[in-house]
């Protein structure tokens, strides 16, 4: 386990049908607010059509945005158990790694703004992780809907 994977967002839920009826399914939603990509026979990809973050915002997307991984295991009684995680932003890294060397130059150079940015790493890093975190949910249950409904 990772030290960040704490911040993971994690769900499953049970599909009523085979691996190929979730995929089918998937494909004839039209106008769903995500994209998938198949990354084996039972695991994908599913991605935000629209996702806000620092590098989707600044002169085009840098990263993929908001995403999770669905894997697939077939169960009896021609079930699907539905298994998603959330990774961890890159943004999240950046901003913990940026916040750092600030914080490191500060007690170095001995500048009285050490505590200050002190107190700001957490929050800063704990922002975004909040702001991520609502768009992932919002993602999870639009893959949940569409996969759920009759």
């Amino acid at each position: 386990m990772g030290f960040f994977d704490w911040i993971n967002l994690t769900d499953e839920f049970a599909f009523n049908g085979s691996i190929e009826k979730l995929n089918e399914k998937i494909r004839l939603k039209n106008e769903k607010p995500f994209r998938v990509e198949w990354i084996e026979y039972n695991k994908f990809k599913f991605l935000a059509n629209s996702s806000y973050g620092i590098f989707m915002n600044i002169g085009g997307p840098i990263t993929e945005g908001i995403s999770g991984i669905a894997s697939i295991e077939e169960t009896d009684n021609d079930k699907v158990k539905v298994y998603l995680k959330s990774k961890v932003r890159f943004e999240l890294y950046l901003v913990t790694i940026i916040l750092g060397l600030i914080l490191s130059v500060g007690i170095v150079k001995n500048d009285n703004s050490s505590p200050w940015v002190l107190l700001l790493l957490p929050f800063i890093f704990f922002w975004f992780w909040f702001v991520y975190r609502i768009q992932e949910k919002a993602l999870f249950g639009n893959l949940k809907k569409i996969l759920e409904e009759k």
